[in-house]
This record gives C-alpha cells, sequence and structure tokens, in this order.
C-alpha cells in the first residue's frame, strides 16, 4: 500500500461527522451494493474558525472539498452551512 493510500485509509476513519457528512443519509442500501457515500476527512476547529476538508465518495462521483471558516462566534453556524454543502455534494451526485 502506498504513502496515499495510507493517508485516505486514515482519513476514511474519521469520527468527528458533524460538519460536511452531518445531512447525508444513513442507510447503506443492498448488502453488496456501493455504498451511498464515504468520506475520506478531517476536520478542524479552534476559538472562531471551524474546517472540514477531504474526499467524498458518491457512487460515480468523487469530489475534492475544503471548506474553511474565521470570524464565527458559535459553532451552530458554520456546522448547518457544512452540512448543507455536503448534502447538495450528495443530491448533484444522483
Amino acid at each position: 500500500m502506498n504513502a496515499c493510500d495510507r493517508m485516505i485509509k486514515i482519513l476514511k476513519q474519521q469520527k468527528m461527522n458533524d460538519l460536511l457528512p452531518c445531512l447525508l443519509p444513513n442507510e447503506e442500501g443492498a448488502i453488496g451494493m456501493i455504498p451511498n457515500w464515504e468520506a475520506a476527512h478531517k476536520t478542524g476547529y479552534v476559538s472562531g474558525v471551524e474546517h472540514n476538508v477531504g474526499l467524498f465518495y458518491f457512487p460515480g462521483h468523487t469530489y475534492a472539498i475544503s471548506i474553511l471558516s474565521k470570524n464565527v462566534p458559535n459553532r451552530t453556524e458554520p456546522k448547518r452551512i457544512m452540512g448543507k454543502i455536503g448534502q447538495l455534494l450528495f443530491e448533484v451526485s444522483r
């Protein structure tokens, strides 16, 4: 396995899914079918800054996305916006 494959494998293990993937469907579909979506992403947060970057895989489509924010008074609004962007990617991929 090369370095890129190892990095993607690590990013697919992300447990913080409350940003871009938060509004994506949870259903897996029938056994043996391609999953509805998969993400290899990394979140980031410090006071006033919320980020989510990564690769989002949908059947037939892969997107590289980077969303960075700054000067946000609370985490609610960037989370909502990032969730909607993830949902839009899913919808345009169908």
